[in-house]
């Protein structure tokens, strides 16, 4: 290679060595950047004192009041049923059920009042007797003692005709209660659960023809815990649900008695509760059904100036998160009046413009800053926060 070339290489390698320096020493240098505060977005509900009535929610088999077995109260054979009196049907007070032969008790009952007829025809004749004995007691002047005079005077035969129309007026009575007891008769509104007899049967006085039930009202008992006796409103009706056939509809109920026992089990107290005309057409859609199960709601006494909260709603050692007017995290102290299954009524140390937290953080700590949702701010505005 001949010595310019050599040098023209030499001088083009220095020309990009100055230039590649120039070029490093002219770039931007890297700055480090500050990590960006993330400020976490969470929903809250409006934080309201008011008046609650505390409940408590559970449920139960629905139950008849104690099935009655009829029994026939007379002897004979049956000549007519009636037509509706079959397994299930609804049947009125005094609607006849079956019909025993009545010819003997009618013929009873045409007997007794013969004897009636003639019981009543000696006494008339005794008294007129009496009448003469004391006529003719007087005439005579004589002054007796007070046996000889009782005598004298008829008594022990008035009394015993008296006594005899006593006894032919209950054998009458006697044997038209008999005639009426021929006919079987509902003693109540209700079903029939089940029948023991056919039209030609015959039937003697203790023989069991209807088992019936009354539909006027069906029971059931629902368990609630010791501690909700303490605060229950016996005189609240109780909610009666089936929210998979009613949806938002439900019924009332009454409650009439709290068992004195406790479950052996656990240790709950029974509630026995009345639904009044639970077949009734007029709750067509809603009726209750026996052996139904149902949901039931009782409701407690009211507490005034608390706070209604979700069980989850306070931490481990009873504190509330709230979101404060400034949207930072707080703690509040709670004071729990009670508790239920799903809801606890307190009293909660709140502030001006405090809002529930019902966003569940990883890691929380007081007077950390947050973002609320816009939805929720919309509804704590319309709740007057």
């Amino acid at each position: 290679m001949s010595l310019k070339k050599s040098v023209a290489v030499v001088g083009i390698l220095l020309l990009g060595g100055v230039l590649a320096s120039v070029l490093i020493q002219s770039a931007p240098k890297p700055q480090k950047k500050t990590a960006e505060k993330i400020t976490p977005l969470v929903e809250v509900t409006p934080l309201i004192a008011g008046t609650y009535r505390a409940s408590w929610q559970t449920g139960g088999n629905v139950n008849a009041k104690p099935s009655v077995k009829l029994m026939a109260q007379v002897t004979g054979q049956v000549v007519s049923i009636h037509k509706q009196a079959a397994p299930g049907a609804m049947l009125k007070k005094g609607d006849v059920l079956g019909q025993v032969d009545d010819s003997n008790y009618r013929l009873i009952v045409a007997q007794k009042q013969a004897a009636l007829v003639q019981a009543q025809s000696n006494l008339t004749v005794e008294m007129g007797q009496v009448k003469n004995a004391e006529n003719n007691y007087k005439l005579s002047g004589l002054q007796l003692n007070a046996t000889a005079k009782s005598l004298a005077l008829r008594d022990p035969q008035l009394a015993a005709s008296k006594a005899a129309l006593d006894i032919a007026k209950a054998d009458l009575a006697k044997a038209k209660l008999d005639l009426e007891r021929t006919q079987l008769r509902m003693p109540f509104d209700g079903h029939v659960m089940s029948m023991n007899l056919t039209q030609g049967s015959f039937v003697a006085g203790g023989t069991e023809v209807f088992e019936l039930v009354d539909s006027s009202e069906f029971w059931l008992q629902v368990k609630v815990p010791q501690s909700f006796v303490a605060v229950l409103d016996k005189n609240q009706t109780v909610q009666i649900k089936k929210p998979q056939q009613w949806g938002d509809q439900f019924r009332q109920g009454v409650i009439k008695h709290v068992l004195p026992a406790v479950d052996s089990a656990d240790r709950q107290v029974r509630v026995l509760i009345a639904i009044k005309a639970p077949l009734s057409e007029t709750h067509k859609g809603t009726q209750v059904r026996y052996n139904d199960y149902v949901d039931v709601v009782l409701f407690g006494r009211e507490f005034e100036n608390v706070y209604e909260l979700s069980n989850d709603a306070l931490n481990e050692n009873n504190q509330l998160w709230v979101v404060d007017n400034r949207n930072t995290l707080q703690l509040r102290d709670v004071s729990v009046v009670y508790k239920g299954r799903y809801h606890l009524w307190a009293n909660v140390d709140a502030q001006a413009g405090d809002q529930i937290l019902e966003t569940r953080l990883q890691i929380a700590s007081q007077g950390m800053a947050v973002r609320v949702a816009a939805k929720v701010n919309q509804a704590a505005d319309e709740a007057g926060l």
